[in-house]
């Protein structure tokens, strides 16, 4: 329980410093988009979207992974649907073991 509790401060730590990081970053988005970019050559406008999509990816991976952690530690709900086949899977999975258990009795 000591372990569990150590566990999910740290997790909290670091999902505290992450969120830090991406406000930092919107904030820095939003002062760009403030002033306004000064106009600039194709090739640069071609990285800057690069740049913006890659991180518009990056969030949502993280968003996804964040989610997924909060389910496996039970702090979330996961959709019904995808309980249900975890659980089915769960099943089948002791009853195959449960057979290769009786055959090498």
């Amino acid at each position: 329980q000591i372990v569990q509790c150590n566990e999910r401060g740290r997790q909290g730590r670091q999902r505290a410093r992450f969120m830090k990081e991406i406000r930092e970053q919107e904030e820095r988005e939003r002062k760009v988009l403030e002033f306004g970019a000064m106009e600039s050559d194709p090739q640069e406008a071609a990285t800057k979207i690069q740049k913006i999509f890659k991180g518009f990816l990056a969030r949502q991976y993280t968003a996804k992974m964040r989610q997924e952690e909060l389910e496996f530690l039970g702090m979330e709900e996961s959709n019904v649907k995808e309980k249900q086949a975890q659980k089915q899977k769960l099943t089948s999975i002791l009853e195959r073991r449960k057979l290769g258990q009786l055959q090498n009795q």
